[in-house]
């Protein structure tokens, strides 16, 4: 039960929005498993983000979205990469608050 001086607030959310990106180790082919190099043609990334938003993939450097996924809350997310031709690719993962 409550005590009868009990206050509710709502604050402010002060923390600024936070975003990694890194290549799973399963799917890491490099000389080591930190190397981010993959001969995997459907790889597949971690994005952890510190809060809830909006996870937009550009899977092939093209500015593009290829993938678009709401989240509700901080946390590790896996996105696996539709299949690439061979060659380099550069893989963003721009999130949104």
């Amino acid at each position: 039960m409550l005590d009868t001086d009990f206050v509710s607030a709502v604050l402010p959310d002060n923390v600024n929005p936070a975003v990694s990106l890194d290549l799973q180790a399963a799917s890491d082919s490099g000389v080591s498993s930190t190397d981010n190099l993959t001969n995997d043609n459907t790889p597949t990334f971690t994005v952890a983000v510190n809060k809830g938003g909006r996870i937009d993939m550009d899977y092939d450097g093209n500015a593009t979205v290829d993938e678009s996924r709401t989240v509700a809350a901080f946390g590790n997310y896996g996105f696996t990469v539709p299949a690439l031709l061979d060659g380099p690719h550069a893989v963003y993962g721009p999130f949104h608050p």
